[in-house]
Formats: structure tokens, C-alpha cells, sequence
């Protein structure tokens, strides 16, 4: 497995160049980009994203999925970029699969169900519209995912099963593939974390000892 070179002294372009080399060394099915009819912050692109993959879990037992969500150029909210590989799920029927679960967790509605063919019919007014490809690593498209990461008023993961031995058994740390400003973030978050759970722990213990 590739090995993201990062480290504190690492430009944002090689940091970029190191997970898109991570991200080609991946297997992938599918390249796809979403979008919705309404306004998508980050926050709920996060939301939505984490959604999907839970609901495609449900197909297939090994799912990974990477993914980054960067604004409209000429409107208001974001759309998604996924890189997604499926494990043991034949390619035949599975775009239009993934197209009915987009709409499900993007809260379309659904008018009718074909009987025999299981064939959903959805709301053509709240339409929430999923470009799928097959994915071909000659095109560049985990090269194009990685650009977001530095993007500003961008986010992205990569979510996977945490029993998956692809990760567990290779030796990328969270301080390889995590920005420094990130992890900031959440040490802080962290420590501010624990100091409320010990403020509580010793309110509880002084109450008790009133008591």
C-alpha cells in the first residue's frame, strides 16, 4: 500500500499530490457526483454523505467510500464528489441501485413501484440528480477528488468499515492524512471534552457527598 509522505513541513500542494496518490492506489468502482434541489451546507453534506454510505452498507458487507463536498460556482450551497468501491455486487443494475438510494436519503419521494420489476418511480419535481461512471483510474478522477481537500469552504472523508483490513493492517496515521489545522481542531474539542466530563464527575461527587 502507498504510504501518505506527509509531514508538518509538507506544502498544501504536496499534501495534495500525497492523498491523491493514496486515493489511486485504492480499488474503485464507481465515480459519481451528486447534487440536490435544495440549499446543501457542509454540515449536511456531511449528513447526507454518511447516509449514503450507510444505506449502500446495506447491499454489500465491504464498502469505501471517499468523498468531498465544494460549493456551486454560480449558486448558493454544495454538491458532492464520492469515489465508492463495492465488493461483490455485479455491475448490472447496480447504477440504477444507487441512483434509487440517492434519492432515498436525499428525501425524494417515491409515486409507484412497478410490480415483477420492483421499478421505483420518483418525484421528477424533487428530483435530486447523481452522475455515475464506472470508475477509470486513466481519467484522473481520484486525482480530481483529492483537489478539494486544501479548497477552501470545502470538506471530505473517507469512510470505511473499521473492521476493514485494508486499514487496519497498513501503517498511514491519523497524522499522515490528517491536516495539522484539523487535528488542532479536534485535540481541542477533545481536552474541552474532558475538562466537562471531569467538572461533572466532581460536581456529581461533591452533590453525593451533601447528600
Amino acid at each position: 500500500m502507498t504510504k501518505i509522505q506527509n509531514n508538518r513541513n509538507n506544502s498544501k500542494q504536496n499534501y495534495k499530490n500525497s492523498y491523491s496518490d493514496w486515493l489511486k492506489s485504492q480499488p474503485w468502482s464507481f465515480w459519481c457526483t451528486g447534487t440536490t434541489r435544495y440549499k446543501l451546507t457542509l454540515n449536511s453534506a456531511r449528513r447526507l454523505t454518511e447516509r449514503f454510505y450507510s444505506t449502500i452498507k446495506n447491499q454489500s458487507s465491504d464498502v469505501r467510500m471517499f468523498w468531498a463536498a465544494e460549493p456551486f460556482d454560480v449558486k448558493e450551497g454544495h454538491h458532492i464528489h464520492f469515489l465508492v468501491y463495492i465488493k461483490g455486487t455485479p455491475e448490472q443494475g447496480l447504477f440504477s441501485t444507487l441512483v434509487n438510494l440517492w434519492q432515498w436519503c436525499t428525501g425524494n419521494k417515491v409515486l409507484f413501484i412497478h410490480s415483477g420489476t420492483n421499478e421505483m418511480v420518483w418525484e421528477k419535481l424533487t428530483w435530486n440528480a447523481i452522475h455515475l461512471r464506472s470508475y477509470d483510474e486513466k481519467r484522473g478522477a481520484s486525482g480530481y477528488c483529492a483537489k478539494y481537500i486544501n479548497k477552501y469552504k470545502a470538506d471530505y472523508d473517507y469512510l470505511y468499515d473499521q473492521k476493514d483490513p485494508l486499514m487496519s493492517t497498513c501503517n498511514i496515521t491519523e497524522q499522515d492524512y490528517c491536516p495539522a489545522s484539523e487535528r488542532k481542531r479536534r485535540d481541542k474539542l477533545y481536552h474541552i471534552g474532558r475538562a466537562l466530563q471531569e467538572c461533572n464527575s466532581t460536581r456529581r461527587a461533591t452533590d453525593n457527598c451533601k447528600r
